[in-house]
């Protein structure tokens, strides 16, 4: 009983606070929106994403492993660039890091369908000698795939080993 009105006192505090039902409802489609690739949406993932976004989910969110939104959408989704298109259009940040220093530009290089993708990201601003903590950067990760398009792409937009 006393852990119920402890609750319930904690609840009230909270939302006096500031804390309403917008704030609420904001933290749920976020989590939505980063657990995303790990469900099995009917239909289009976009138009799903295209929801969540518009309901106020955070684009820059990180998951535990400091992954957001747009980096899950470069490792997993079958439409990933229409929806790192939505992404990047709601404000996602390209250069944003994971735990282990990964950005989405990294995942892509070692893509060999993300050419768009790649071109996308540099036009955003992605920073194409970014490091992760093994020192790498995307361009060592394009040639340990042996992608020469994605090569050619990253070395014309400055990129160095």
């Amino acid at each position: 009983m006393n852990r119920i009105c402890i609750a319930a006192l904690m609840t009230v505090m909270i939302c006096a606070s500031g804390c309403g039902p917008t704030e609420l409802y904001r933290f749920e489609t976020t989590e939505k929106l980063l657990s995303a690739w790990d469900k099995d949406i009917q239909g289009p993932k976009a138009d799903y994403i295209r929801i969540l976004i518009k309901a106020g989910a955070d684009v820059n969110a990180k998951d535990n492993d400091g992954r957001t939104p747009l980096l899950h959408a470069v490792r997993w989704s079958d439409e990933s660039t229409e929806i790192v298109t939505l992404l990047i259009e709601a404000g996602a940040d390209v250069n944003a890091k994971d735990n282990d220093g990964w950005t989405p530009l990294f995942v892509a290089a070692a893509n060999p369908y993300t050419q768009e993708m790649i071109t996308l990201f540099i036009e955003m601003g992605a920073d194409v000698n970014a490091k992760n903590n093994n020192g790498e950067t995307p361009l060592m990760n394009a040639h340990s795939s042996g992608n020469l398009e994605i090569i050619k792409l990253l070395k014309a937009a400055g990129a160095r080993e």
